[in-house]
């Protein structure tokens, strides 16, 4: 629980300021060491994507860094959530603009030294420090009921699952990847049905018969279950403003989570022995699909994911990044070299891309694959992205259009087109354009013009579990 420190002098903001509440230092909280680790690689990455050099002694830049230290406390959801808030960034820009050098200097010395839990028991995350121990009986209530209804969601995804949605995806699915369909954009298709249908949990009934790669993108303003893959929605919304940065980003995405997916794969008994121990499982995974699916979900809870999938997308990221720090080829935007190729990348002197790297996870998973038919097997490996809807705020460049983050990964998953691995993309929106848009609004110039076009919709009111 939270602990008042001992009183202080009054503070000298202005009356009904929020910034009041900035002033009560040395909260401690309930997060774990390794919560603080975790929540300090997702601060240092956001402001590395924000800047690569911040000035300490820029007010600007330190109110930046509060903000962002407080945005991920709270997408984080600890157990004293319910008395958190983010603040406008004006509030944060006041309290170090106010002479509050105690917070501007310890802003500054966190980013300094690169660990934010002296930012954390400043106290600024708190919505009304004075009442925060002093609750009313109703909103005790009101906290034991949300938190009966998070056990109980939690709880329900174990049940028996009923019904043959999974299947019916499954079987859909294939039929598209053994028909070798040359006039198909990219082999994806969008789940569009509201919150409580049970789109996450169809696509974890199918994660226990075939290989499934869960992300979930939600939004840190959501309540939902599953809870978000956070470090894969700030890499993959990273406020890029030119196309080709965006899908270069998609790029390095896929070839980190596919390679990442691989080494995983291959020492998969290691990476989930504590897990088959602890789980009350009627009998322990025996397939590849069934043992990632234990990695995946094991310890999650309504507010986060477990601790091995956190890692897990820790490192797709971390690669992720790393690949990003590679230079770029720039070339002239009507050169006819820029529109054929891919962002190139390379590792110990080897050449990535996507294709290789998917293809290598694939014969990770069937090592006498033979390339002749390739084409036409049924999906070994489903990439799911739930709440995709994230994804699909457009942007415009002058000359290039309109585009988004998910039209730019759908061009990357052009790359996999004759592998047997199909992608899902969920979504509570209800502008099913942004995510299936209609081909003359396309932003890909091949399904404009009819060349190509997207999978056909199937449009239909059922829930995903009976």
């Amino acid at each position: 629980m939270w602990q008042e420190t001992p009183k202080r002098g009054a503070s000298t903001s202005p009356v009904g300021c929020s910034i009041r509440d900035l002033k009560r230092p040395n909260f401690a909280t309930n997060f774990s060491e390794d919560d603080y680790l975790q929540q300090d690689d997702i601060v240092k990455q956001r402001l590395r994507d924000m800047s690569s050099d911040l000035n300490t002694k820029d007010k600007f830049h330190m109110a930046w860094v509060i903000k962002t230290v407080a945005e991920v406390a709270f997408e984080e959801e600890g157990p004293d959530l319910h008395l958190f808030q983010i603040k406008p960034f004006e509030d944060y820009l006041y309290a170090v603009e106010e002479k509050d050098s105690v917070l501007m200097k310890i802003a500054g010395d966190c980013y300094t030294t690169g660990s934010y839990k002296d930012v954390r028991h400043y106290g600024f995350l708190l919505k009304n420090p004075a009442s925060a121990f002093n609750q009313s009986s109703g909103e005790k209530d009101k906290v034991a009921d949300i938190l009966s209804s998070h056990s109980a969601t939690e709880k329900a995804w174990n049940e028996k699952y009923i019904g043959s949605a999974a299947d019916c995806l499954y079987d859909t699915i294939k039929c598209q990847c053994t028909r070798g369909d040359p006039i198909v954009y990219a082999r994806y298709a969008a789940i569009l049905q509201s919150s409580g249908m049970g789109k996450s949990r169809m696509i974890d009934e199918l994660s226990k018969k075939h290989l499934v790669l869960p992300i979930n993108l939600r939004p840190s303003s959501d309540n939902g279950f599953p809870a978000a893959d956070v470090d894969v929605r700030v890499f993959l919304t990273v406020d890029e403003s030119e196309k080709d940065d965006i899908l270069r980003r998609c790029h390095a995405f896929l070839i980190a989570l596919f390679t990442t997916a691989r080494s995983y794969l291959e020492n998969i008994d290691q990476h989930i022995a504590q897990h088959v121990g602890e789980l009350p499982l009627e009998q322990p995974p025996q397939t590849i699909a069934q043992k990632f699916r234990l990695l995946m979900t094991a310890g999650q809870t309504f507010k986060r994911q477990g601790d091995k999938r956190r890692g897990f997308y820790r490192d797709v990221v971390t690669y992720a990044n790393e690949l990003l720090q590679q230079p770029t080829i720039l070339l002239p935007l009507n050169s006819p070299i820029r529109r054929a190729t891919s962002p190139a990348f390379t590792r110990d002197g080897e050449q990535l891309d996507i294709r290789r790297t998917a293809l290598d996870l694939i014969k990770c998973l069937n090592p006498e694959l033979e390339a002749a038919h390739i084409k036409t097997l049924p999906p070994l490996v489903v990439l799911a992205f739930d709440e995709a809807h994230v994804l699909s705020v457009e942007k415009h460049q002058v000359d290039t259009g309109y585009f988004s983050e998910f039209s730019e990964l759908r061009r990357a998953l052009r790359a996999l087109n004759e592998l047997p691995i199909f992608s899902v993309f969920l979504s509570t929106s209800g502008k099913i354009q942004n995510i299936t848009p209609r081909p003359e609004l396309d932003g890909a110039g091949w399904v404009q013009k009819s060349n190509l076009t997207n999978l056909r919709r199937h449009p239909h009111d059922r829930g995903c579990d009976d």
